[in-house]
């Protein structure tokens, strides 16, 4: 897990440290700055990977667009030419500062400087002299080492792995398909109207998983009951296309259908 994560240069977040939990709950006005610290983390899960570049950042859910809009542009600070990085926990952190210029822009951004530690000691370190190639991330050759501990790999892969969902209502709905199907939901939310169904049959045998089910539910006092079905022709009209399961919830202030 990431306990701190430190943010430099980029759009609106100059020199921001958060101190990190299971939960965080981000509260603020519009434009303030929530979905850039979202979208930080996005861009050192794509570095982590070793590539950052348009394709790398949609993967995560990241909104595509040109370096100058990745770098912060407040008017009382002069455009700094990198942007930079620091995730951590207590025993392992990751830092990275990108490049990318202005004028002419590369596909993909340069690696200036890249650094893991374990336990205050150095695994790998990158700096702007490497004769590695500059777009070429150093955490896959990490990985790949016989000799790495397990609380780094569980660290990076856990960082990797980073994804921002953003619910799509069509793909919820089941009348298109989630183009970025990541596991266990998508980044659409396509499939969670499969994870609902596996959560429901799970709950047939833990009771704790019942009660939980119930206990989401008691929160909306409209909803009577929950689930997933095949049979969407009730509910969406037969001359639109389907996925082939959707969520469906039974209003408690409506006639009641059977779900299966």
């Amino acid at each position: 897990m990431i306990e701190k994560f430190s943010i430099d240069l980029f759009k609106s977040l100059r020199n921001v440290t958060l101190e990190l939990s299971n939960l965080n709950i981000f509260i603020g006005a519009n434009g303030v700055g929530k979905t850039n610290i979202l979208e930080a983390l996005g861009v050192v899960s794509a570095a982590s990977y070793g590539a950052v570049d348009d394709e790398s950042l949609m993967r995560r859910g990241i909104r595509p667009g040109v370096p100058r809009l990745y770098k912060t542009s407040n008017e009382r600070y002069e455009t700094s030419p990198h942007i930079s990085f620091l995730v951590e926990n207590a025993r392992c952190r990751y830092n990275v500062s990108l490049l990318n210029p202005l004028d002419n822009p590369l596909p993909k951004w340069n690696f200036k400087t890249e650094k893991v530690w374990s336990n205050g000691t150095d695994i790998y370190h990158r700096g702007e002299n490497s004769n590695i190639s500059s777009d070429i991330g150093g955490i896959p050759a990490v990985l790949a080492s016989e000799t790495i501990e397990p609380h780094v790999l569980e660290f990076l892969s856990d960082l990797r792995s980073y994804g921002l969902y953003t619910p799509n209502t069509p793909a919820l709905r089941g009348m298109m398909p989630d183009m970025q199907s990541r596991v266990p939901v998508g980044l659409s939310g396509g499939g969670l109207s499969e994870g609902l169904r596996e959560l429901l049959d799970l709950a047939e045998d833990d009771d704790r998983i019942d009660e939980a089910i119930d206990n989401v539910i008691s929160l909306f006092d409209w909803v009577d009951g929950m689930g997933t079905s095949t049979q969407d022709s009730r509910i969406i009209s037969p001359s639109l296309p389907r996925t082939k399961r959707t969520i469906v919830f039974r209003d408690a202030y409506m006639k009641k259908i059977t779900i299966s």
